[in-house]
């Protein structure tokens, strides 16, 4: 690579590599519960460097405030995993994530 060279990493298409994601247009949240580092390096959703997301802080921020109460009001199961379309955008076609009230806090 040239130096001077902009270099551009596609994350869909990291996050579709067979070799790291088997069934990458499958929608399968249960494959992060043993996710190894090779996995874990592969998604960088807020990009790396000094040009990284400006909206990084707000969406830590969102994480630690809102999803912990999220977390305590509801219990989640998926319903079914569906599969990954790619259109314009990534999409989600069957996949039904249910909640359910367990308190009111």
């Amino acid at each position: 690579i040239p130096k001077e060279s902009v270099v551009f990493i596609a994350q869909v298409a990291l996050a579709r590599d067979p070799t790291i994601f088997p069934d990458p247009n499958q929608f399968r949240p249960l494959r992060w519960l043993n996710a190894d580092d090779r996995v874990k390096k592969s998604l960088f959703p807020f990009s790396l460097g000094k040009r990284n997301c400006v909206g990084q802080p707000l969406a830590n921020a969102v994480l630690r405030s809102v999803l912990p109460r999220l977390l305590r009001q509801f219990e989640f199961t998926v319903e079914e995993e569906g599969t990954i379309s790619m259109h314009a955008t990534l999409q989600l076609e069957n996949c039904y994530l249910k909640a359910r009230v367990v308190g009111c806090k």
